[in-house]
């Protein structure tokens, strides 16, 4: 549900930059730098997206299914912390239990 709240937050973020970018006149001999800024401005979110994802963790999960017990343990651990929470995930995903 939230995906819909920030697909909406996009397109009103579009808007947004399309009123900033119409009133700009054409100026030493560029017709339509109005709507060439509209369309460069999408690629401000796009790098600041491409840089966070390079900081965003791995899920280990699923490399995980040709390690040990413990290692597995450890893998679930790391990203859950809470061990009641950790011994339900390896029961719920037995491949991570080897």
């Amino acid at each position: 549900m939230q995906w819909q709240m920030w697909t909406a937050f996009g397109i009103l973020l579009g808007y947004v930059a399309d009123l900033a970018f119409y009133e700009i006149p054409d100026r030493s001999g560029i017709i339509g730098l109005n709507w060439r800024l509209m369309m460069g401005s999408a690629l401000i979110p796009a790098v600041v997206v491409v840089a966070l994802v390079y900081f965003t963790p791995e899920v280990r999960l699923p490399s995980s299914n040709r390690g040990s017990r413990n290692t597995n343990e450890g893998v679930v651990s790391s990203m859950v912390p809470d061990e009641e929470q950790t011994d339900g995930r390896i029961q719920v995903y037995p491949s991570a239990a080897v």
